[in-house]
């Protein structure tokens, strides 16, 4: 693996990483877990 490569590299995981995070901030934003944790445990 070239050197140079390096920081594009670790620039690309990172976007990853907190996209994923992004995400799931999203998903539980439009769906929240508690309120359907309390539906299934009312059920």
């Amino acid at each position: 693996m070239p050197v140079y490569n390096f920081p594009t590299l670790v620039k690309a995981k990172l976007q990853k990483i907190t996209g994923t995070m992004l995400d799931l901030i999203w998903l539980t934003s439009w769906f929240p877990i508690d309120s359907y944790l309390q539906f299934i445990f009312q059920s």
